[in-house]
């Protein structure tokens, strides 16, 4: 799965991506009743659950567990955004690149390296320099 937006101009911004077991919301949605900024979409055959507000919550009050694991997921996907964020003000492309090898290892083989570019922030041209590169490396150790 991946969340993206798309700009004024038409431009698909990857916000993340969610292989299996991951969890994918707009919690801005969810919790203060606005339409999305944002869109969902299956890469590959996916089954989804979708979980409404109310059922949140009630599941919330009635299972102590319930609710440290939805606390536990907020908090991890802030901790991510965070970084996400740093890493886009701060890191060089290459770096960014490696660190989403780290986060998806296999997401690679299984999206479009368009998709990659956009969650990066880089064109395509750039990624496969920056592929290229980093395979010339590898090849001369």
């Amino acid at each position: 799965m991946r969340q993206y937006s798309i700009d004024e101009k038409g431009k698909e911004h990857v916000i993340q991506f969610a292989p299996e077991n991951w969890f994918l919301s707009d919690r801005e949605s969810l919790y203060f009743n606005k339409p999305s900024l944002y869109y969902f979409q299956a890469i590959e055959d996916s089954v989804l659950i979708m979980i409404e507000e109310q059922s949140l919550l009630k599941l919330s009050k009635i299972n102590a567990s319930f609710l440290e694991f939805n606390n536990k997921l907020l908090h991890n996907h802030i901790r991510n955004l965070q970084n996400r964020i740093n890493q886009l003000l701060s890191a060089t492309a290459e770096q960014r690149y490696l660190d989403f090898v780290k986060m998806y290892p296999d997401l690679l083989l299984r999206v479009p390296l368009i998709m990659v570019a956009s969650y990066l922030g880089i064109t395509p041209e750039s990624l496969s320099r920056i592929r290229k590169d980093l395979a010339t490396k590898n090849f001369r150790k």
